[in-house]
């Protein structure tokens, strides 16, 4: 008779009857792969939120630089002008109507034209005037001149009883950065300026705004492309 063989040790039962059933979790890799396409999808969307913020400030500067480049100076100028006022605008072909108040005659003109103040206007009388003046004996003191010009200025003043309002228009013989390195540095003492640029090739624009006191100064310039002058427009107004 084999005497017996001792017995391998009975585990206890285990509390309850019947083990827990161990959690099946996904494998690091998955955890991985989900983690990477959620942030894939973060980026495809902050993607097209800037895509479409690029998308209309570009459609936006193609508008701008589909404007011409003097359209701003010739508003200004009708607006400001005694005799004048506007009567319809084309922006396609870069031209407006404008009526002479003094005999009603309407006279359509490029927004070029507009700006050099060269263009002559009928009196009541029958004779005709240039729309500017080349005398700026009537400029005031504060307002600075650019000092280097192809040709001669143009003034047009529209003074009231309260105010002194006027324009001055001109060729700048020098580049637009010179144009505007001299008024940086004389309306230097200036309480508040702004300025506002666009160029695109050969054409430019800018526009320069000074505030002091009761004196503001605006400076417009535009280039409408190659061999074009640089026209400098000024418009001052000082209130009483």
């Amino acid at each position: 008779m084999n005497p017996s063989s001792p017995s391998s040790p009975t585990p206890p039962p285990f509390p309850g009857g019947t083990p827990p059933v161990r959690k099946k979790g996904l494998p690091p890799l998955a955890w991985a792969g989900i983690g990477c396409g959620g942030l894939l999808a973060v980026a495809i969307v902050a993607g097209s939120f800037l895509f479409g913020i690029g998308k209309r400030a570009f459609e936006e500067v193609r508008e701008e630089l589909g404007r011409d480049p003097a359209q701003q100076a010739a508003v200004t100028v009708v607006s400001v002008h005694p005799g004048l006022q506007k009567v319809s605008e084309n922006e396609s072909k870069g031209e407006m109507t404008v009526s002479n108040r003094a005999t009603g005659e309407e006279l359509t003109l490029s927004y070029e034209e507009l700006a050099s103040l060269e263009f002559e206007l009928t009196a009541a009388d029958g004779t005709t005037t240039p729309a500017g003046t080349t005398d700026l004996a009537g400029i005031p003191s504060w307002v600075p001149v650019y000092p280097r010009v192809d040709g001669s200025p143009r003034l047009v003043r529209n003074d009231t009883p309260a105010k002194f309002e006027g324009i001055v228009s001109l060729v700048a013989s020098d580049s637009l950065a010179d144009v505007d390195a001299f008024y940086d540095s004389a309306m230097s003492s200036s309480s508040s300026s702004s300025r506002v640029s666009t160029s695109f090739g050969d054409v430019e624009r800018m526009s320069r705004t000074f505030r002091e006191g009761k004196t503001t100064l605006e400076v417009i310039v535009s280039r409408s492309g190659s061999g074009a002058p640089l026209r400098v427009v000024l418009h001052y107004r000082e209130d009483r």
